[in-house]
């Protein structure tokens, strides 16, 4: 036998199931996709360890754009010694053209 209370409940229209399965996929999707995107608390109990971490890093960045500075400097030297022959090499021909 089918409980009382059970009978009075009334029959959904038509859809209406549905629409309730589509509202919680969304939710469900929505729960997902924020878990994925929203950062997650570190697991590293020790943030002294994650500064130390962050300083190699940055001591290894500055390093590198040192490197990178001094190949700069080198370059434009190496520009402006041409430059300088290129302009040298400029006036002798006019000068031999003006004769």
């Amino acid at each position: 036998m089918i409980p009382h209370c059970v009978l009075q409940i009334p029959t959904p229209p038509a859809g209406a199931i549905e629409n309730l399965l589509i509202t919680l996929a969304a939710v469900a999707s929505m729960v997902v996709l924020g878990r994925k995107l929203l950062p997650r608390k570190p697991s590293d109990a020790n943030p002294g360890a994650q500064v130390l971490i962050l300083a190699d890093k940055v001591a290894s960045l500055e390093s590198r754009v040192a490197s990178f500075e001094a190949k700069l400097d080198h370059l434009g030297e190496s520009i402006h010694h041409h430059l300088n022959q290129l302009e040298a090499g400029l006036a002798r021909v006019d000068e031999r053209t003006r004769k």
